[in-house]
């Protein structure tokens, strides 16, 4: 399954993060938050420090919560501590926030998860490069279209 173009009219009913373990090496159960990034970065070049090659975050790790990304988390999830690998993590993302990306209000520049603690313990999740395709992250819009009716 790739990518659809979903209608800048659409109105967004429902949104869901799914990730997936790679490795627990947690002792204890943590919240994962979703932040929408505010600067347009790099993949091949993005680190701890930077976003882009010679451009620095505001603060180091997409800290800086004026120009690096929001403040406030677009959905959250509780991460118990034993996990295994393969297992679905699902994080519903606020429906209004995921509307101003299709809306163009805001630009998509994706996701920072973040855990609350960030020290003493790591969680490991399957990237969109993973070998196994079923294991991929993935969003899952659920949406309507003003005026669209569907007849069978």
């Amino acid at each position: 399954m790739g990518f659809i173009l979903i209608p800048t009219s659409a109105v967004v009913q429902s949104a869901i993060l799914s990730i997936y373990v790679s490795a627990d090496y947690s002792g204890a159960t943590r919240t994962l938050r979703a932040y929408r990034t505010l600067r347009a970065w790099v993949e091949a070049q993005a680190t701890w420090n930077i976003y882009s090659t010679g451009n620095n975050w505001g603060t180091a790790g997409c800290s800086n919560t004026t120009t690096d990304r929001e403040a406030t988390d677009i959905g959250n999830v509780s991460v118990i501590d034993t996990l295994t690998a393969g297992t679905e993590v699902q994080i519903s993302l606020t429906p209004a926030k995921v509307q101003e990306w299709i809306s163009g209000t805001l630009t998509n520049n994706g996701l920072l998860l973040k855990v609350d603690t960030e020290s003493g313990d790591a969680y490991r999740y399957h990237s969109h490069e993973g070998a196994t395709s079923n294991l991929r992250p993935k969003l899952v819009v659920t949406y309507t279209v003003p005026g669209f009716l569907l007849f069978m």
